[in-house]
């Protein structure tokens, strides 16, 4: 009886091809193409780069590729200003000059407008310097012996430890090898946990995520590092289920908008830097205009509640209790009480009605990445003269500004926002309006 002879096993490794670079994709991978017309993703290059890499997995209509080397670079590229970039998994754009990376975020609204039929230019992207970010979530494993404390790396769960951050404002930066220290001289912890802390006005609101519960010994060691460091509050979560645990508070944490001072929760949402949340303040401010009542949904803490509300009726709701009851009190404290109606709502199981928006003049609407499009279409119906869209994902936000174009409203600008700093993400602000 005769045997079949294995078929031989195909090399994981194939063998590297030199390519010219010519754009970008979505997730900020240099494009290329082999002499058989297949598309690569190389992560780590630029337009014009001519490199040689190495071809690997699938990756949606192409195939993943690795860098091996550059042979010419192209005419944006830069020198990162971060000894981390290339390991990191935190930026993917370091290596490209700032004027081009503004140009490729414009475009990437301009082509998600284009795919629904909105022919309008965005303006110049309006860009955040780094140095300013003022949240960030890390995560941290023991290995060898040692405390790691960093980013993931590249489509990777492995941490890179990090010394240093240039996104992020020097408070922050310079509690990354305190923090290290800390973890390493906690007795009762998990192998792996994650961090997340934010730069507020009176100090850092710091939380630390370990599936462990504290005892009275770690309680002691967080309460006198968070003395050192002159935390305003630091906090614990043994759980995803259960809100993280104040274990030590010398400051309630505030941030201001409009003026008015607000106490955040652990793990508050809020923009990236101060400089952004500006520059989407503003931008909001000048598209409602004149309007005197106005309607500000997906609101969270009142970023633009709160500001608007300075001599505006607003109506503003958000999902989230906690940050609906804190808007309303530093709303009262402020003086704005009368002005500011905010709603606990769930705005994507229930949407306003048409009947709801009558007699606005203005409406603000900032949703998840997901979008807002139920929504969308009510809005779309009603007779709102002016309003401001504020998107993280310019198809989503493509998706409801075709709904609204559809409903009578004329898209009057688009204006990308970049405050995720050498990243592949964008932000944008969008001005509609509709005649009576």
């Amino acid at each position: 009886m005769s045997r079949r002879r294995p078929k031989p096993r195909r090399s994981s490794l194939s063998p590297p091809v030199s390519v010219t670079v010519t754009g970008i994709g979505g997730r900020g991978d240099g494009l290329a193409a082999t002499e058989d017309g297949t598309r690569l993703y190389i992560p780590l290059t630029l337009p014009g780069d001519q490199v040689e890499v190495r071809p690997g997995a699938r990756r949606g209509d192409g195939v993943a590729a690795e860098l091996v080397r550059v042979f010419e670079p192209g005419p944006d590229r830069i020198t990162p200003p971060c000894s981390h970039f290339g390991t990191c998994g935190g930026c993917s754009l370091q290596h490209w000059r700032p004027e081009a990376v503004a140009d490729w975020k414009r475009l990437l609204v301009a082509e998600a407008c284009g795919r629904r039929g909105l022919d309008l230019e965005p303006e110049t992207t309006r860009s955040v310097p780094p140095g300013t970010r003022r949240r960030v979530s890390l995560r941290w494993v023991l290995a060898g012996g040692k405390v790691l404390l960093g980013f993931n790396a590249r489509d990777s769960d492995r941490v890179v430890d990090i010394k240093t951050c240039p996104l992020l404002v020097p408070p922050l930066t310079d509690l990354l090898d305190p923090l290290r220290q800390l973890i390493g001289e906690l007795e009762n912890r998990d192998r792996q946990g994650a961090v997340q802390a934010t730069l507020c006005d009176n100090g850092i609101d710091l939380t630390i995520f370990n599936n462990v519960s504290l005892d009275l010994n770690d309680r002691e060691i967080l309460s006198r590092f968070s003395q050192a460091q002159d935390l305003a509050r630091l906090n614990w979560s043994a759980s995803t289920q259960q809100d993280p645990e104040p274990v030590s508070q010398q400051r309630e944490p505030l941030v201001t908008f409009g003026g008015l001072p607000l106490a955040i929760a652990p793990g508050a949402f809020l923009q990236p830097s101060r400089i952004g949340e500006a520059l989407l303040r503003d931008l909001v401010l000048e598209g409602v205009g004149d309007g005197r009542k106005v309607a500000d949904l997906y609101a969270g803490y009142g970023t633009f509640s709160l500001p608007l509300a300075a001599g505006r009726q607003v109506m503003s709701l958000e999902s989230n209790p906690v940050a609906v009851a804190a808007a309303r009190m530093a709303a009262g404290r402020g003086g704005r009480g009368g002005n500011l109606m905010a709603t606990v709502r769930d705005l994507d199981r229930q949407p306003l009605s048409g009947k709801e928006l009558e007699g606005l003049d203005a409406l603000v609407f900032d949703p998840p990445r997901a979008g807002a499009a139920a929504q969308a279409a009510e809005i779309a119906a009603s007779s709102i003269p002016r309003l401001v869209a504020v998107s993280c994902h310019p198809a989503t936000l493509a998706r409801d500004l075709r709904l609204l174009v559809d409903g009578g409203y004329r898209l009057d600008r688009v204006v990308p926002v970049d405050q995720f700093t050498w990243s592949a993400h964008v932000e944008a602000v969008a001005f509609l309006h509709k005649d009576g």
